[in-house]
């Protein structure tokens, strides 16, 4: 059968991969995706931190701080860091001082990554020389 001219010299139909809903033939997200449907374990636990902010007054957060206080005045170490991590924060290093001390100079004294340590301190920084 010999094709007629119409269809010698027709275009052919461009040739795409099949692209799923959201992104185009190369596998990108495409302008207004709208995203995976999330977590629902973080869908749960913030319906569950909704609750429980809904339901706790400043008078129960008063009355909890008043009882957590007096455990840390008898002698409870545990009301005691828990008082102080919530009331002060964190403790920060300001010049280095106490564990931050002690851990920068086992860090110094383990001398330079390559070469080996004498007893004069050859191969240590200067500042580590008499660590």
């Amino acid at each position: 059968m010999v094709p007629s001219p119409a269809t010698q010299f027709a275009p052919e139909a461009p040739q795409h991969e099949p692209t799923t809903e959201g992104r185009d033939a190369r596998g990108r997200f495409t302008k207004n995706n709208r995203g995976g449907p999330g977590n629902p374990f973080a869908r749960r636990v913030a319906a569950l931190r909704q609750v429980l902010l809904d339901t706790v007054t400043d008078d129960d957060i008063h009355a909890i701080t008043a009882e957590l206080i007096a455990q840390a005045r008898e002698g409870d170490l545990a009301a005691t860091k828990l008082l102080f991590a919530y009331a002060i924060g964190k403790p920060t290093n300001y010049g280095r001082s106490g564990h931050a001390r002690r851990a920068g100079v086992a860090a110094l004294s383990a001398g330079p990554r390559h070469g080996r340590r004498t007893a004069s301190g050859a191969g240590r920084p200067a500042h580590a020389v008499g660590l």
